[in-house]
């Protein structure tokens, strides 16, 4: 039943997209970076492919020398894989907080949604996407956190 509802409000949203961008005056349409070396999804891209064709670092030999690099305290528990896009981590917690973080784990921004965000966003050329645990799509403007789009499970 949750993939069904994951499904139903996924192709709202694109629906959603598509027709803000058909509206006269309205925003620009929305786009998906192409970037093999962005990761704007969960599993990557939409086929679910789960790969970076662009990395080029990460070998049998190398991944024993694996280091964490910087820590970012949450107000809640992080359970969605963060998107990164041009270098920015996209990331939201158990407490309604979501947060966009430099590469180097500094912040960016941060927004308040007001209830359990555990699924992974979808960034795209102008918005960060994603849903919460009351049912709500939430679309942020990608560069200070704004609130762009609001959808409600009553659509």
């Amino acid at each position: 039943m949750l993939r069904l509802w994951c499904a139903v409000t996924a192709a709202l949203v694109l629906f959603s997209f598509s027709s803000l961008a058909q509206i006269p005056g309205s925003n620009k349409a929305q786009t998906v970076t192409q970037d093999p070396s962005d990761w704007p999804t969960y599993n990557h891209d939409a086929v679910g492919t789960r790969c970076n064709p662009a990395e080029d670092k990460l070998t049998r030999d190398s991944v024993r020398g694996l280091k964490v690099k910087w820590v970012f305290p949450t107000a809640g528990d992080v359970y969605g894989t963060p998107s990164v896009v041009d270098g920015i981590v996209y990331v939201g917690d158990t407490s309604g907080a979501f947060y966009a973080l430099t590469s180097s784990g500094a912040i960016v921004w941060q927004a308040n949604v007001g209830s359990p965000i555990t699924d992974s966003a979808l960034v795209t050329n102008q918005m960060v996407i994603f849903g919460d645990q009351a049912g709500y799509i939430h679309g942020l403007n990608r560069v200070d956190g704004s609130k762009r789009l609001f959808l409600d499970r009553q659509f």
